[in-house]
Formats: C-alpha cells, sequence, structure tokens
C-alpha cells in the first residue's frame, strides 16, 4: 500500500497527464478574435476597422445610435455593422439585434470585451471552426432533455474567457423580430478577459 506522500504524488502526476497540453500558439491565441487582441487601445482598433462607431455608451440598449463621441469615459464601446468588415471577424453569417453586430468594449482604452451573435441554429455546426483556431474547449455541455444537442463550449486562461453559446432573439424589447414571432435560435460568442477592467476597491 502507497504512503500518504507516495499517494499525493501520484495523484498529482495522474492529473497533469489528464490535463490538457496547450501549444504556446493556443495560449496565444485566446486573446485574439479576428484581426482584433484583447489589450489592444481603441486608436488601434479605429484604424483597422474605419468603419466603426465609437463612443461612450449611454443607454443599456446598444446601437449606434447610443453612443456619444467621446474618449473621456473609462467604458468606451464600439460597434461594427459593415457587412464587408465583419467577414473577417466570422466565416458564419453574423447578425445585427440591437444596432451593433460586433460589439467592442474597452477599459481605460483598452480593449477588454468582444462579442457577436450568429445566425446559426446550432452551437455544433460552428465548433470545428473553433477548434481549428483555440484548440478544443475546456468544456462542453449537451441540453438535459436532448443529449445529442450541444448548448456551450468555452475556453478559460486566468482572467481571459472565450465562450460560445446557443442563445434565442424574439418577443423581446431587443428582438429584431416582431412581437408575437416565435424566438429564434441563434449562436452567441463572447471573449474578454477580466484582469483587464480596474480594480475595484
Amino acid at each position: 500500500m502507497l504512503r500518504t506522500k507516495d499517494q499525493f504524488m501520484a495523484i498529482t502526476i495522474g492529473l497533469v497527464l489528464l490535463a490538457p497540453h496547450w501549444s504556446a500558439s493556443y495560449a496565444e491565441r485566446i486573446r485574439i478574435m479576428g484581426r482584433d487582441k484583447l489589450g489592444e487601445t481603441v486608436k488601434r482598433f479605429q484604424v483597422r476597422h474605419p468603419k466603426a462607431v465609437c463612443g461612450r455608451g449611454v443607454s443599456e440598449e446598444m446601437g449606434t445610435q447610443k453612443l456619444i463621441n467621446s474618449v473621456e469615459a473609462d467604458f468606451d464601446h464600439c460597434c461594427l455593422n459593415d457587412r464587408e468588415s465583419l467577414k473577417d471577424i466570422s466565416p458564419f453569417p453574423i447578425l445585427n439585434p440591437n444596432g451593433c453586430a460586433f460589439h467592442a468594449i474597452f477599459s481605460n482604452h483598452r480593449l477588454f470585451g468582444l462579442s457577436y451573435v450568429l445566425d446559426v441554429r446550432s452551437v455544433k455546426t460552428v465548433l470545428p471552426t473553433f477548434e481549428e483556431f483555440y484548440g478544443p474547449p475546456d468544456r462542453m455541455f449537451w441540453d438535459a432533455g436532448d443529449p445529442s444537442k450541444l448548448t456551450f463550449f468555452d475556453w478559460a486562461r486566468g482572467g481571459t474567457h472565450l465562450d460560445v453559446w446557443l442563445s434565442q432573439l424574439g418577443r423581446g424589447e431587443d428582438s429584431i423580430y416582431p412581437s408575437g414571432e416565435p424566438r429564434l435560435e441563434t449562436v452567441s460568442v463572447s471573449l474578454w478577459d477580466v484582469d483587464l477592467l480596474p480594480s475595484r476597491k
């Protein structure tokens, strides 16, 4: 029978062997979406996306009409709605449910969050594309009522998180569809880094 110390070492070695071995490229890619990288400046984003509308958000309901052109706010928002530019972000069509198809959020003028909604009905459809660039997901979840239906997968590296999940549009104030129409299943994507947020005291 193994001694306590030996047992601890055996378990530790086993966990290391079972843990995913990420290459340096995968570790770096987790901070990239399209041609944008977390931590970059608002100005850099605007140079890369000259058709983006940037400013200070004045409403919880995001959209280009809800932005005030300002670089003095702690949090700045940029919305990119140009169809040609959106093709550089995803090979799948991106929806524009609230006037902001590709939403970039900055803290102290540094990019800490990116998000968009895909006009796709299944999370499984987009999984191979994400795996090709980011590697296998850390977690995957399926519908409890339908084990064949993938509903969520994600990656986490320190404070950086990339989430992809099954979402819905319709019957809400933020819906692009008239009230009364059935909800449309979509796929939402969000990349963010909590370490880039200002410390809260």
